[in-house]
């Protein structure tokens, strides 16, 4: 019996690293958990009273958010047009704008790669 209930803390833990590194990825948390078999009330049990989970979600996502910064960028340097790159990276065009409002030098980037 104690030997189930350490495989499960153990599986666990294997399914919360592996949304980590999705979100690392920019995947959303939402889309890795349900990749990975979790549901939505069991992450949000995760992200709102797993202090260790929620810790390092935080840096996480940021890392995520960069990696999709520098996918968009790549896309609107090599000539799409911003909607078409946010669909490719399937981002939605508000998430961006967002980005664009509350980052200076992503905006400018982003000005720069559109030829603005």
């Amino acid at each position: 019996m104690k030997n189930k209930l350490i495989e499960k803390r153990r599986a666990r833990q294997r399914m919360k690293n592996a949304i980590m590194d999705d979100v690392k990825q920019g995947y959303s948390a939402s889309a890795s958990a349900r990749k990975h078999g979790v549901c939505e009330g069991t992450l949000r049990q995760w992200q709102f009273h797993d202090k260790l989970f929620r810790a390092r979600f935080k840096p996480a996502r940021r890392q995520g958010i960069r990696y999709l910064k520098t996918i968009l960028l790549a896309g609107l340097q090599a000539g799409k047009l911003l909607k078409d790159a946010a669909r490719a990276m399937e981002t939605n065009p508000s998430t961006i704008q967002n980005w664009r409002k509350k980052d200076p030098k992503f905006q400018a980037a982003v000005r720069a790669a559109l030829g603005k």
